[in-house]
């Protein structure tokens, strides 16, 4: 399907491994974190991760927004 909006020709692809949002969220303990945020219903596409840089995680809102929580 063609979007009718000519700025999209400028956008990349929207990728679902990646947070949508601009920002990182921090925690002491990402784990942790997870497990209570979990709990409290909050929707993680995959539990927490060790990459090179550190442990990380995204999280989604009531809207379908993924958001990146990082561990300090």
């Amino acid at each position: 399907m063609l979007s009718a909006d000519p700025q999209d020709a400028f956008r990349a692809p929207a990728r679902d491994d990646l947070p949508t949002a601009n920002f990182f969220f921090y925690a002491d303990d990402i784990e942790r974190t997870y497990e209570e945020l979990s709990a409290k219903g909050v929707e993680f596409p995959a539990k927490p991760v060790k990459q090179p840089w550190g442990w990380w995680s995204m999280f989604l809102d009531s809207e379908g927004n993924r958001f990146a929580l990082q561990q300090r």
